[in-house]
């Protein structure tokens, strides 16, 4: 199936891989906080050393770099908090098995420090806005929504966020998203394994989820972050309901 996937302009899709070849600044980080927050996902909150505030545009992910086997490793991670003065800086992280970035993160401690650039990324809220923002993740791809709370509650249009995980153990944030749900703002769950009593978990897969929602390929604009498979499976899906590349806005999550 995914040998039909239309080419994808490479302008609207950003990998999570070091492919930076620019001069960029490096900051170090001081860890303030790691903490499992599901049994595979780490929580890492840390400050960034500058004497001017670190700005931002929520969405927007981190590189974060450290030595592994006498090689410097580049990996990224979506920023999962809110701009702030205090320059605090939150990401999660998954487990990965043999991972090199899963090995670095998960053997951090409060006090530790490392290096990192940033900000990029292209996954930020644009004008002119959609009648309907669909700003779909899965696992970790989830994160970078977060960052956007405060900004989804002033849009104006109609916005649906939809979590794609394995067990309902996997989800993430789910009260931080739940919290700011209104007439216009929607959050849902699609747990593929598990089933679950919840008014806003379903049973199956975020693009069953998707198929329920009527798009519109003309005023929906859908955002899409986290595994890549889901990534190119629910672009397929749009693509075949029509859906101009310009309405889909991609950002795939490989790191590990």
């Amino acid at each position: 199936m995914l040998a039909n996937l239309k080419k994808i302009p490479i302008v609207r899709e950003i990998t999570f891989i070091s492919y930076l070849i620019m001069t960029i600044s490096e900051f170090q980080f001081n860890l303030l906080s790691c903490s499992l927050i599901t049994p595979r996902v780490k929580h890492f909150v840390g400050k960034i050393q500058s004497d001017a505030i670190w700005q931002f545009t929520p969405g927007q992910f981190i590189t974060i770099i450290f030595e592994h086997n006498q090689k410097k490793i580049k990996r990224s991670y979506s920023i999962a908090n809110q701009p702030n003065p205090q320059n605090i800086i939150e990401f999660a992280a998954s487990y990965v098995e043999n991972g090199p970035g899963t090995e670095f993160l998960f053997n951090l401690h409060p006090g530790d420090s490392f290096t990192i650039t940033g900000p990029f990324g292209r996954l930020v809220l644009k004008e002119p806005l959609p009648q309907r923002l669909f700003l779909v993740g899965t696992s970790t791809g989830i994160t970078p929504y977060r960052s956007m709370l405060n900004e989804l509650t002033k849009l104006a249009c109609q916005i649906e966020i939809i979590q794609g995980v394995s067990n309902i153990e996997d989800i993430l944030f789910e009260d931080d998203f739940l919290a700011i749900c209104n007439q216009n703002i929607n959050f849902s769950v699609a747990v593929s394994r598990e089933l679950s009593n919840k008014k806003h978990h379903f049973h199956g897969r975020l693009q069953a989820i998707l198929s329920t929602k009527k798009l519109n390929p003309q005023n929906d604009i859908v955002y899409l972050c986290g595994n890549p498979q889901m990534i190119d499976e629910t672009t397929l899906l749009l693509q075949e309901q029509n859906f101009p590349i310009q309405n889909i806005i991609r950002e795939k999550y490989i790191s590990r």
